[in-house]
């Protein structure tokens, strides 16, 4: 199968999420790990306002400032010190 050897995409993991949430209404959660400058903060980011247009298209309840609460908290992990054990 071409799709197992292939990394998932930042769009299919969100859906996937979503999807877990929404229809199966399972707990979900998402693990960006990388090297420094590998774009963990703006992958986080692109999830998060995925989540939110996914979201905004099928309940009109939507609460951006959570969300933008959200993504200051994050950056804010993002800043944090990172112990390396080698």
């Amino acid at each position: 199968d071409a799709r197992a050897r292939v990394e998932p995409h930042v769009y299919e993991t969100s859906s996937l999420a979503y999807r877990g949430l929404a229809v199966e209404d399972q707990h979900q959660s998402i693990l960006v790990s990388g090297e420094s400058g590998a774009g963990k903060t703006e992958t986080v980011k692109i999830l998060m306002s995925h989540l939110a247009s996914v979201q905004a298209r099928t309940c009109h309840d939507l609460d951006s400032e959570s969300i933008a609460r959200n993504l200051s908290m994050e950056e804010s992990f993002g800043a944090s010190p990172i112990v390396q054990r080698v």
